[in-house]
């Protein structure tokens, strides 16, 4: 009895040690590595393509293929773009990124958007459209989300001075960022969408510019105003929630806390439809507003529109009919299609 239980324990015993010995070799094999399960692996200073790839594939496990050109987003927070006397100004930063950037295999460049986040010309809110425009980064945009002087410290042209600015100093760090810097647009809302016309206008003259990093070009492929004001002249001509001619409004700030319709020559230097030329080839512009804007009329946008087609210029306009001032519809995928397709079409 004594030996035969002796024998059934080392039975036992044997039995396990051949399922441990087939389970090691199992896994030896399935990982396809010749290290001996538990082994140190030192590190090694392995690049992209050297490093090799495990292979194993467990049962019921489903596999995406990956090419490397796969676009993710980062985001740079307030990056010093240039200081003034009023202060240091910065640029909210979306990056596309890639794998192959790291691996060395496509030095990708991105077309840059310099983005201008609408105020009424005051201080900003810069991050309000960070997550609209980190989608629309992910289809192979750089965008710059550019920080202008509001009113209340520098009244116009400052705001399009820091725009063309912030232009320059990402065509100077084009190479830091992945930056095509032969593709260069420019897309504002509201105020922004103002300074975002009068930035592209005016590119490659020496109007409403200053010297800040002059090696640069200002110059851009195309303008994007969403609902910009054009006229402010003209902002009560039709029904609005706001009054736009007193002093202590943002056109009167805009204009050193002027009263507009009684300083004609300093509204009419902010005109958008003055800097519209007959003889000189400018930037195409694209224009979006909606049939029901409260703030800023929808005629805005039709005195551009009318001055650009009379001088012969690149322009088309969208009605959203029923859209309201910063209404969502300016951010969904037909209208971000347009714009996208709008800046393929304008690339060099």
């Amino acid at each position: 009895m004594k030996n035969k239980l002796c024998h059934n324990h080392m039975y036992i015993f044997n039995r396990d040690r051949l399922v441990m010995a087939l389970s090691l070799i199992t896994v030896l094999f399935l990982t396809n590595t010749t290290a001996l399960a538990g082994e140190y692996q030192a590190p090694q200073p392995y690049t992209y393509d050297s490093f090799p790839e495990y292979t194993h594939i467990d049962a019921g496990v489903k596999t995406i293929n990956t090419t490397g050109n796969e676009i993710s987003v980062r985001y740079l927070p307030s990056v010093p773009y240039v200081k003034r006397a009023e202060g240091e100004r910065s640029l909210q930063l979306l990056l596309p990124h890639t794998r192959n950037i790291d691996g060395g295999k496509l030095k990708h460049k991105f077309p840059l958007i310099i983005y201008i986040q609408g105020s009424a010309w005051l201080k900003q809110d810069v991050y309000i459209n960070t997550a609209n425009l980190a989608k629309f980064a992910a289809r192979g945009y750089a965008i710059g989300i550019v920080q202008y002087r509001e009113s209340d410290l520098a009244t116009f042209p400052a705001q399009i001075q820091d725009a063309k600015t912030a232009i320059r100093f990402m065509r100077m760090h084009g190479d830091e960022y992945n930056i095509d810097t032969k593709n260069v647009f420019v897309w504002g809302d509201s105020s922004g969408g103002h300074t975002a016309v009068l930035t592209g206008l005016t590119a490659g003259t020496t109007d409403l510019d200053t010297d800040t990093y002059g090696t640069y070009s200002c110059q851009v492929n195309g303008v994007v105003d969403v609902f910009g004001p054009t006229d402010i002249r003209r902002m009560n001509d039709f029904p609005s929630t706001w009054e736009h001619r007193a002093a202590n409004s943002p056109e009167g700030k805009f204009i050193g806390g002027l009263q507009v319709d009684m300083h004609e020559a300093e509204a009419a230097k902010t005109v958008a439809a003055n800097y519209v030329s007959k003889s000189r080839k400018q930037p195409p512009v694209l224009i979006f507003h909606g049939t029901k804007d409260r703030l800023v009329t929808y005629n805005q946008s039709e005195l551009l529109y009318e001055k650009l087609k009379a001088c012969g210029q690149d322009v088309t306009m969208y009605r959203l009919k029923g859209a309201d001032h910063g209404d969502t519809p300016f951010w969904s995928e037909k209208v971000l299609n347009i714009i996208d397709k709008f800046m393929q079409s304008h690339l060099q």
